[in-house]
């Protein structure tokens, strides 16, 4: 494993309880600073006391609530007062949004699997800050979602 090409990677996700460890810290520990011994905070060390991250447990976009989608629309979309959502399908692979915009309909599909997608949405900084602030896996630098995932550094949460 790249350390410092992973460490970079797990950095956007500080302050989520989304990081592994490969071992247990005392249960005292865990009760007195309030840590779930199964999700730690993205921090190198905490109270004198340094543990290694393993891998980042995180959500695919695929996995989204309907009001996760919505703010997502939004986001991509900033001029809120001109879109109207009608309707939030979530299927496997996509996520599709009906909405009125002024005085027409429109639809905009989201392809949750497409690498190619997610490289046009990754032009984009606010939708992946938006995504990357509530757990979700984007892709990172040269790497691609699958890269993250065949590297180890990233197990989609289920």
């Amino acid at each position: 494993m790249n350390r410092p090409e992973f460490e970079r990677f797990a950095t956007q996700y500080w302050g989520q309880k989304v990081a592994k460890v490969n071992y247990n810290l005392p249960n005292d520990f865990c009760k007195n600073n309030n840590v779930d011994s199964d999700n730690f905070l993205v921090k190198i060390s905490t109270n004198n006391i340094t543990y290694k991250i393993e891998y980042l447990q995180l959500r695919s976009i695929s996995n989204l609530t309907e009001s996760e989608c919505i703010e997502l629309f939004h986001v991509i979309h900033t001029d809120k007062s001109i879109y109207t959502i009608k309707k939030v399908e979530k299927q496997l692979n996509y996520i599709l949004f009906e909405y009125d915009i002024l005085e027409r309909s429109g639809k905009q599909k989201i392809n949750c699997t497409s690498e190619l997608y997610f490289s046009k949405l990754y032009e984009f900084r606010e939708p992946c800050d938006y995504l990357k602030s509530i757990g979700v896996l984007v892709p990172f630098a040269q790497y691609s979602i699958s890269q993250l995932l065949s590297l180890g550094w990233v197990v989609i949460k289920q």
